[in-house]
């Protein structure tokens, strides 16, 4: 009996979004259902295919890639989550989606540069009614707009020299 309700819940639950076993799982044991009947409805939910622990990590792999965030931090994501992944295998979804790994890096981080960039420029002409007349003061707050849009992408698990040296390219351009 205390099966059926396992498997009805996990049926509900995966009716709403996707689930990996881990998840599911980690859910079944918060609503304190017994371990053999938590592992009979996974097990069943597999059979049936429902869930599928694979394309659960390709789909999440390149969602996360299309939201910008680096192969290091989708593997960190994933490990989280319970499932071990490596670069190989992430690099392998990307192709298998039609994406490439590098020119999509690179195109994807000059967009968001560029985003922020200007995001950061509109922000920054509001706060200063009358411009900063020496130039200490304007490589101020180009440093400040340059550290704030670098940040916020190291923090998605990208490399600092690597977005510096972009940050250089798309501010040219910017500018002309």
């Amino acid at each position: 009996m205390q099966t059926n309700l396992a498997y009805s819940y996990s049926l509900k639950l995966i009716s709403r979004r996707d689930y990996s076993t881990f998840k599911l799982r980690k859910k079944l044991k918060e609503k304190k259902y017994p371990s053999p009947e938590i592992e009979e409805a996974i097990q069943q939910l597999l059979e049936k295919k429902f869930i599928n622990d694979e394309n659960y990590y390709e789909r999440k792999t390149i969602q996360l890639w299309k939201k910008n965030f680096s192969p290091n931090h989708i593997i960190q994501y994933c490990h989280r989550e319970g499932f071990e992944l490596t670069q190989g295998q992430i690099a392998n979804t990307i192709e298998k989606f039609g994406h490439s790994e590098q020119n999509h890096d690179d195109e994807l981080l000059k967009q968001e540069i560029e985003k922020r960039l200007l995001k950061e420029t509109r922000k920054s002409s509001k706060k200063t009614s009358s411009s900063p007349t020496k130039s200490w003061e304007v490589n101020k707050l180009e440093n400040i707009k340059k550290n704030k849009v670098i940040s916020s992408l190291v923090r998605k698990g990208h490399s600092y020299d690597h977005l510096q040296k972009l940050y250089e390219i798309v501010k040219n351009e910017v500018e002309t």
